[in-house]
């Protein structure tokens, strides 16, 4: 909840008065797979595994084209405690044409393209998912937030 409030916030401080409304998201799935879902899974010695769960996530698109993107996971396994991590993004994006398609451009460099179809946003990216570093697609699936 207060995730939400700061996103909400951090949207509505940047926005002019003629700009459209923002629009809110939740993170729904990660690779096919509802939430939580499983991200990586190691093997310990003895039979032990270390798995990682992204388990929420909240993306913000402000009428003055910045974003603001929070997603959490979460670590099981011998050892572990378990708290959550969460990993924000920022930057701009744009619309790339009528067929629901934006750009996204994080602040760190680089861009994205997003799906965007009714109250379903997507993003298929090639992504480090294992111990050895091979990239593999992900697809993570936001619903918009009423």
């Amino acid at each position: 909840m207060m995730l939400q409030l700061l996103l909400g916030l951090a949207c509505a401080a940047g926005v002019p008065a003629t700009a459209p409304a923002h629009s809110q998201f939740a993170l729904a799935s990660v690779g096919g797979r509802a939430l939580p879902a499983l991200w990586q899974e190691t093997e310990l010695m003895g039979g032990a595994r270390l798995r990682a769960w992204w388990v929420s996530g909240q993306a913000s698109f402000c009428g003055d084209n910045t974003y603001h993107i929070a997603l959490t996971m979460r670590t099981t396994g011998p050892g572990v405690l378990g708290q959550p991590v969460v990993v924000t993004m920022t930057g701009t994006w744009e619309r790339s044409g009528r067929d629901g398609r934006i750009v996204v451009r994080p602040a760190r460099g680089g861009q994205v393209h997003w799906q965007v179809r009714g109250d379903t946003l997507a993003l298929r990216a090639r992504v480090s998912a294992s111990p050895t570093g091979s990239l593999t697609p992900a697809q993570f699936v936001f619903i918009r937030r009423s």
